[in-house]
């Protein structure tokens, strides 16, 4: 590519292609066929991986081939380069999900992190709306979550929260980019450098936030019978205890965790809502429910053993929050269909629409009365909660 730049000691193999602009930093080896992006900062080999790309995040994440694409080597750097943007000891909280993979990168990304002096709090395996919910407190200045990519089993992704538990801003990710490319990492006095600390009540705070606006004694009397397919997440330690609190008959499906593959593909997914739909039926319970692998989204089967479409389940919680509910908006993004601002507006309810990305979507139902928050891709927030 035109503008490329190459230092001294640089090698590259045969049949790979730089883009403009490109930058080779010094020594750094190049193995046949790989891909370096226009624009991209190579700082360390590339071996393994088929691609350096320009930008490391898309959005609040940076996602790569385990162990390939991002190694502990990388992770390291890339926790120097996030905790180099945060205030000399502040304090994180760190997550992942049970893949032994996430645990191994998740050390090495904390690694980086105490090296810039940051303090974790490392609540270790947990659920997404679990360490999101204790952003929303005070005492973190963000936090991360290590999964398994849910695109591609082989991946793995690296989400980051800021102090309000909202995905991070493009401003922030460009700054640790910045640093990351630049090795302009902070590097405190060695008898600087941060701690690990543990929550142990984390979920018992998230118990008492989840049950407080809830009316138990409505829903014991109602007495409703759910199936869960809790697909092997950290949700299983915490969730059915609540619904049974709550005098909800849960049945539990692949509740226990596994540490070696919690991805599905399409076919796997599709045969799991299936099998879902059929136990509903014959055990007639009011619902089932599929939970994403980070406790996140969410699939809706109704008694019938009907499976709702993301779209379908957007516009019956819609309804039945218009329904409960006196006054108060909705935030859904753009492309939400207009027949769910019709059913608002029939229930005294009015509706903001917002950019279709998660950082909007929070964003948004941070304002006064916002009842129900949705993506269009089977995530919902309900911000009294």
């Amino acid at each position: 590519g035109a503008g490329v730049t190459v230092e001294p000691g640089v090698v590259v193999g045969d049949e790979t292609t730089i883009g403009d602009g490109a930058l080779l930093k010094k020594d750094v080896k190049v193995w046949p066929r790989k891909v370096i992006e226009g624009g991209a900062i190579v700082t360390t080999n590339l071996i393994w991986g088929e691609k350096w790309r320009k930008s490391l995040f898309e959005g609040a994440t940076v996602r790569g081939l385990t162990n390939v694409e991002l190694t502990p080597e990388f992770t390291a750097k890339l926790g120097a380069a996030y905790g180099s943007t945060l205030p000399k000891d502040s304090f994180v909280l760190a997550g992942r999900d049970p893949i032994r993979s996430s645990r191994m990168l998740k050390r090495a990304f904390v690694g980086g992190l105490l090296s810039a002096g940051v303090n974790v709090r490392d609540v270790k395996m947990i659920s997404l709306p679990v360490l999101r919910y204790k952003l929303t407190t005070f005492g973190e200045a963000g936090g991360f979550h290590f999964r398994q990519s849910p695109e591609d089993p082989a991946a793995t992704d690296i989400l980051f929260f800021d102090a309000d538990g909202v995905e991070i801003s493009s401003g922030t990710a460009k700054s640790i980019e910045r640093i990351y490319f630049k090795e302009n990492f902070r590097r405190v006095h060695y008898t600087e450098p941060g701690a690990i600390s543990e929550l142990p009540r984390i979920f018992d705070f998230y118990r008492e936030g989840f049950l407080r606006p809830l009316d138990r004694e409505l829903l014991k009397r109602a007495a409703p019978k759910v199936v869960v397919d809790i697909n092997h997440s950290p949700a299983g330690d915490f969730l059915p205890q609540l619904l049974n609190e709550l005098g909800i008959e849960i049945i539990e499906l692949t509740s226990h965790m596994i540490e070696g593959v919690t991805g599905t593909t399409p076919e796997q997914r599709e045969r799991a809502l299936d099998q879902l739909s059929r136990i509903v039926v014959t055990l007639g319970a009011t619902a089932g429910f599929w939970l994403g692998p980070s406790g996140e989204r969410i699939r809706i089967v109704d008694e019938t053993g009907v499976i709702l479409s993301d779209l379908e389940a957007l516009t019956t919680l819609a309804a039945l929050v218009s329904r409960a509910e006196k006054g108060g908006s909705l935030v859904l993004p753009v492309q939400a269909p207009a027949v769910v601002e019709e059913l608002a507006r029939e229930a005294g309810l009015t509706v903001k629409r917002v950019k279709s990305d998660g950082r909007s979507i929070v964003e948004g139902a941070k304002e006064k009365q916002v009842q129900l928050a949705a993506s269009m891709e089977g995530r919902f927030a309900f911000p009294p909660f």
